[in-house]
């Protein structure tokens, strides 16, 4: 009898440690699982975090970018040279003397704000480039906007300045042509314009101290 209470005592002894490790198991687990659901929440917070910095990041370079790009149009585009129209005779040959319109050898864009008296009725405008003293067209630009005003109308025209710096002549005569066309797209003159482009040096860059 002795010897099966003794039994009896042993196994309940070894079935309670056994409880009590597995107990601790579990609770062990609980905690690995509570430890780690708490790391993956902070991971995901984190990245969240950083992910909202990187966006903010982003805009701030895109607004950085389109500020240097509106700061690198404004240096580059040069002020307007005001061009009246030349004096014509009926038979349409230039009377008057060509504008002085001097540029630099490094000049990027020329512009030209071409002015004429009358308002017209014309709905699109088309410039050509050709030398003074006549010959094939150089340079041509369609869809020109037109300012118009109640005593005048003026067209602006922005040109690449290599059409005058790549020639061999350092001084030459030029007459630009206005055209207007109707709604039918008949295009006919509106003005003449001469100028005459010198190519001045470009200036030393200053010694780096």
């Amino acid at each position: 009898m002795v010897a099966t209470s003794f039994i009896l005592l042993f196994y309940s002894t070894k079935e309670t440690l056994e409880n009590k490790n597995l107990r601790r198991q579990i609770y062990r687990l609980q905690q690995e699982h509570e430890s780690a659901k708490r790391t993956t929440g902070e991971e995901m917070s984190q990245a969240l975090t950083r992910n909202e910095q990187l966006q903010q990041e982003l805009a701030l370079s895109h607004q950085q970018s389109a500020q240097r790009e509106q700061e690198l149009i404004t240096l580059l585009e040069p002020q307007p040279h005001a061009l009246k129209s030349a004096a014509r005779s009926r038979s349409g040959t230039l009377q008057s003397q060509p504008v002085d319109l001097p540029l630099t050898q490094d000049a990027y864009l020329v512009k030209l704000q071409l002015e004429f008296d009358k308002p017209t009725s014309f709905k699109k405008y088309r410039a050509t480039l050709q030398l003074y003293s006549g010959g094939d067209e150089i340079w041509s630009q369609s869809r020109l906007p037109v300012q118009s005003t109640n005593k005048a109308s003026i067209v602006i025209v922005v040109l690449p300045a290599t059409i005058f710096t790549q020639v061999e002549a350092a001084v030459q005569e030029y007459k630009l042509t206005l055209w207007g066309a109707d709604a039918v797209e008949e295009f006919e003159i509106v003005e003449v314009y001469a100028f005459r482009v010198t190519i001045e040096k470009a200036l030393p860059a200053a010694p780096r101290d």
